[in-house]
């Protein structure tokens, strides 16, 4: 205070808010407390309920949109009920390994529609759904053509006893024989291949038990041997006996060859100083026959016989048919809150033409209709 009494106003000193000021503030603060609240109440009203109808169909909507747009990269469905569809879509989860999609209804009115991914906790792509139904549009298709091998069978052979005689592979009467056996095998029509594991003919030793033979198997041209060999295994004369007797080729392994090609065992002699004996028949048939030459194989004469001999090779056959159920595309009917809520129909198309896995489908049939305008 001065000498006078009254206040002193000292530097840095605020005076107090006025009443008219305080009210004034107030004021103000009011307007905007009822301006918000009323922002809040219209945005409330415009949030729809959750059993709205609009919301409810525009809800199945979008899950209809969603599911369309999976099913469209499904690359295999593996299930299709009434009301569940299973299938895979390329990785998502960035493990490298597909991922199945599961898209169900329970089938009790009132209750979601969900998206289970792997077999997670299901997230609800539409709620309060009154009636679902979904059904398959499916066309076969002839799978690729596999093959088998058979068992080992006679794929050729000649053992009819007419006239018989002993043909010399060596050195015999001053000249050097090597033999050879033409043969066509008897094949089931349907056959794509066949080939040669092993071989049998008659033989037996002749004076000087020293010979070592080679047993070729050769394509042929035109009834006769060729100079390729196929496979080639080696006979001592010490392995004959002095009678008749059957002698084994085994582990030829000569494979490939086509259902409509013959084939021509070749006997020569590799080294001795005499002969071995083979037995052959008097023959006719155009599928089996003896040819000799004198020139190691330059020259072939054909005299009518046929060696004494079977043939054990395997048959390469073409597998039955097998047809895989194509899923073009899966129809949907669905329904929302009630009887009184139109129900909407669609379908979906599945551009990879996915497999159905029927070992696992308990699937609706599609009728033969929807199949005709599928493939139109």
């Amino acid at each position: 205070m001065n000498a006078t009494g009254t206040p002193s106003c000292r530097p840095g000193a605020r005076p107090g808010y006025s009443l008219v000021e305080m009210l004034l503030a107030i004021s103000i603060m009011a307007l905007v407390i009822v301006g918000a609240q009323t922002a809040v109440l219209f945005a409330s009203r415009a949030v729809p309920a959750k059993k709205d109808q609009a919301a409810v169909v525009a809800a199945s909507t979008d899950a209809m949109a969603m599911i369309a747009d999976d099913l469209a990269v499904a690359t295999a469905v593996l299930s299709v009920e009434s009301h569940m569809i299973e299938f895979t879509v390329p990785d998502r989860t960035g493990d490298g390994v597909p991922d199945t999609i599961r898209v169900a209804w329970s089938g009790t009115p009132g209750d979601p529609l969900t998206w289970t991914v792997n077999g997670l906790d299901p997230i609800v792509l539409a709620p309060d759904i009154h009636a679902l139904e979904f059904t398959t549009i499916t066309e076969e298709r002839i799978g690729p053509t596999t093959y088998t091998e058979s068992a080992e069978t006679v794929v050729a052979s000649f053992t009819t006893a007419t006239l018989t005689a002993a043909r010399q592979i060596g050195k015999y009467s001053g000249d050097t024989y090597t033999r050879a056996q033409w043969f066509r095998p008897s094949l089931p029509p349907e056959a794509v291949g066949w080939s040669i594991s092993r071989a049998q003919f008659t033989c037996r030793q002749g004076n000087n038990v020293d010979s070592v033979i080679k047993v070729q198997v050769r394509t042929q041209r035109n009834g006769e041997p060729t100079s390729r060999v196929l496979t080639e295994r080696t006979v001592l004369e010490t392995a004959m006996s002095a009678t008749w007797r059957t002698m084994d080729v085994a582990d030829l392994h000569c494979v490939g060859l086509r259902p409509d090609e013959a084939a021509c065992l070749v006997f020569s002699q590799s080294s001795g100083n005499d002969y071995v004996d083979l037995l052959v028949q008097r023959s006719t048939t155009a599928d089996a026959f003896h040819l000799w030459s004198i020139n190691g194989g330059t020259s072939w004469t054909k005299p009518g016989e046929s060696l004494v001999f079977t043939v054990w090779g395997h048959v390469r056959m073409p597998e039955p048919a097998a047809t895989e159920t194509i899923v073009r595309g899966i129809r949907y009917t669905v329904q929302v809150m009630n009887e009184s809520t139109p129900a909407v129909a669609g379908r979906w198309t599945l551009f990879n033409t996915p497999v159905l896995h029927e070992e696992s489908v308990m699937m609706m049939g599609e009728s033969a209709e929807a199949l005709m305008e599928v493939k139109k």
